[in-house]
């Protein structure tokens, strides 16, 4: 018997015994059978470390009786966000890929979270060219009319979700909303007017092998980098009011966001970490001293492995914009103290940012 069956077994039996939330719920999932061939579904949240299978039960249906840790949005493959409570089942169906229906006690926060997803594509879209950063054309906006973009769809939201009786779900709802307005924020400080041809041809130079055998590559790279940006960069006055906008009235210590919104822990290691600088010259350094600087600023392990995590992401992506070699930053990562479900969604990450880019 391994080690992981025997942890395995015991926290099957935490989950059944000793917990007031983890309990079994049935999930069932019907899609068309001419397009979909998997064996199985994936149901995650890869903040609570929670990958679960849901096996083909049929031509067309995939069901199970699945234990969760506790309710809150999980990521159903092939149908996206669900919002799931233990012992309340739920069907989904789709005819098409396109639309879901839902039957069970939260049909209808499941519904709301579809139309979520539509708001946000409408309102205030995330760059499908470089994620975490708003469209191009909302990029050219000025820093009040993004301001307004912003306020406009977080207040669609809470109009939205405000029928729903369910306070757990619209709360989450609505912070999830505010965590990705804050992203999205925090991106168009960094990217504002970024020219998106200009990115291309630099994305291209700086990911091109040859151009790396320049002796003159850093100074280039430089240039490249700083020219699709460089008619659009913030005064220090409008920079100084998108860094208030996404930092002010912040919770930094929402478990619940932690826990259930992917942009919640973005925000917060953006604004945890402001005082260890990124030096480019020494990116391992520094980025050795915001891991060095965790465990004090964040008690609680499940904030500081999130962090962990975060800040481990953040160096993969910044060597992979300076054009720099992303198999030696994943080592240097490796040598960090990381927790193994940390440790994947790292390698996770790097070997996407490994693949080549679509131009």
């Amino acid at each position: 018997m391994t080690i992981r069956t025997i942890i395995g077994g015991i926290a099957f039996s935490i989950f059944s015994v000793g917990s007031s939330h983890a309990q079994k719920l049935n999930l069932s999932v019907t899609l068309p059978s001419d397009t979909l061939k998997a064996t199985s579904l994936s149901l995650s949240n890869e903040l609570r470390n929670t990958d679960i299978r849901i096996p083909r039960a049929g031509n067309s249906v995939y069901k199970s009786a699945v234990i969760i840790p506790d309710k809150g949005f999980y990521q159903l493959e092939n149908v996206g966000k669900v919002y799931l409570v233990p012992k309340n089942n739920l069907q989904v169906t789709s005819a098409d890929m396109q639309t879901y229906s839902f039957k069970g006690k939260q049909a209808q926060e499941n519904e709301l979270l579809i139309k979520l997803a539509l708001l946000r594509k409408q309102l205030l879209p995330e760059n499908t060219t470089l994620p975490g950063i708003p469209t191009f054309t909302l990029l050219k906006q000025s820093v009040q009319e993004f301001l307004v973009t912003v306020a406009t769809y977080k207040n669609a939201v809470a109009e939205l979700v405000a029928p729903c009786s369910n306070l757990h779900f619209t709360e989450l709802a609505i912070g999830d909303a505010d965590s990705y307005s804050r992203v999205m924020l925090l991106g168009f400080g960094q990217t504002h007017e970024l020219d998106s041809a200009l990115y291309q041809q630099s994305k291209k130079f700086l990911e091109d092998t040859e151009s790396k055998k320049d002796p003159n590559f850093y100074l280039k790279s430089l240039r490249a980098r700083v020219l699709p940006l460089y008619d659009g960069l913030l005064n220090e006055e409008d920079t100084e009011i998108i860094r208030k906008a996404y930092t002010d009235g912040f919770d930094l210590n929402n478990k619940t966001l932690l826990l259930n919104s992917p942009w919640y822990g973005r925000v917060l290691s953006a604004i945890s970490f402001t005082d260890i600088p990124t030096d480019e010259r020494t990116l391992h350094q520094s980025y050795a001293k915001k891991f060095e600087a965790i465990p004090t600023k964040f008690k609680d392990e499940q904030f500081a492995e999130e962090m962990r995590a975060q800040q481990g992401l953040d160096y993969l992506k910044f060597v992979k914009t300076i054009g720099g070699n992303l198999d030696e930053a994943y080592q240097k990562i490796k040598t960090f103290s990381l927790a193994d479900s940390t440790k994947q969604r790292i390698e996770k990450a790097y070997l996407e940012l490994k693949k080549p880019t679509q131009l």
